[in-house]
């Protein structure tokens, strides 16, 4: 399939540390898509001549409306977090602010590894903002199965370079014998 698959492959993500960042992130796509609906009505009225104390009021409302969208921004970023996973063939890092190793474990330990069957970027396409409205984000996640326990880890890519490096670590684990389960969302 690759030109060389003996590589060594590792996926790297920001770990989603609070649940609440999947509503925070749906209540930033109802503003993003607002924004849009201000900013043509402001065109659209202007077209018209309307008297400046319209404008202005205008205005006023959007820059009200930026100030929420950009606190609700950076509450959805506080709610990633600042730790990351790096997740290679054979063991799991969980790495924190620092940089410094929080968590480390093995995969030879994991009896079944379960993934979604959709995953991705939430906003790719109009399909996907319409979900995120309705109130069906997407999750990206694994699930680790172990006799010890089980460990859930949802993150975020941020890039397509890392969605390819995912599906190449999926397709490692295969080839290795691992069991890897297909959830459907």
């Amino acid at each position: 399939m690759f030109p060389n698959e003996n590589l060594y492959t590792v996926f790297k993500a920001k770990l989603i540390e609070n649940h609440q960042y999947y509503t925070h992130r749906r209540i930033r796509t109802l503003f993003g898509l607002f924004s849009g609906a201000v900013i043509l009505t402001v065109i659209f009225q202007t077209a018209y001549r309307i008297p400046i104390w319209g404008i202005l009021t205008l205005l006023a409302i959007f820059i009200i409306y930026e100030y929420f969208k950009f606190k609700n921004y950076r509450k959805t970023l506080s709610l990633i977090g600042n730790s990351t996973i790096e997740i290679s063939p054979d063991e799991v890092i969980i790495t924190g602010k620092d940089k410094k190793d929080v968590e480390k474990f093995n995969l030879r330990e994991i009896s079944e590894i379960c993934i979604k069957d959709k995953y991705g970027f939430p906003d790719e396409n109009l399909t996907d903002i319409a979900r995120e409205i309705a109130g069906k984000t997407l999750q990206n996640y694994l699930i680790f199965k172990s006799e010890k326990a089980n460990r859930r880890f949802d993150f975020e890519f941020d890039s397509y370079y890392m969605i390819k490096q995912f599906n190449n670590l999926i397709e490692q684990w295969k080839k290795q014998g691992k069991r890897v389960v297909v959830v459907t969302s």
